[in-house]
């Protein structure tokens, strides 16, 4: 049995921002108290109708447990601003209820892994 629960994460960001990913993660993962976290999966995803918005998809958890109901998975939505620092802001039920049904086209687990060899 697993002592994680897993999640999936959608943080909408400007698309310059993907040039700083692995700061912007590290300060997300910093901002939810999740420091040690090293088993994540990421999908990117754009907007066709705002081409400078970019969605970056987290699957956590999704080595540990490999295998999910994603219609049962809790799912949050989060606002990337960056002024000197980058800040999140969690957009709510509606935002979810939103990303739901699309975030279901996505599989469990990494379309580009996070690993660095």
């Amino acid at each position: 049995m697993s002592k994680h629960t897993p999640r999936r994460i959608v943080l909408r960001c400007r698309e310059q921002y993907f040039q700083d990913q692995r700061v912007m993660l590290e300060a997300f993962f910093r901002s939810q108290d999740l420091l040690e976290l090293d088993d994540y999966g990421i999908h990117i995803c754009v907007e066709p109708s705002s081409p400078t918005t970019l969605y970056l998809v987290l699957d956590l958890h999704c080595r540990e447990i490999p295998q999910v109901d994603l219609s049962e998975l809790e799912l949050q939505v989060f606002k990337v601003r960056k002024n000197n620092k980058f800040t999140f802001r969690d957009l709510g039920e509606n935002a979810s209820k939103k990303a739901y049904q699309r975030s279901l086209t996505l599989g469990w687990g990494a379309n580009q892994s996070n690993q660095t060899n």
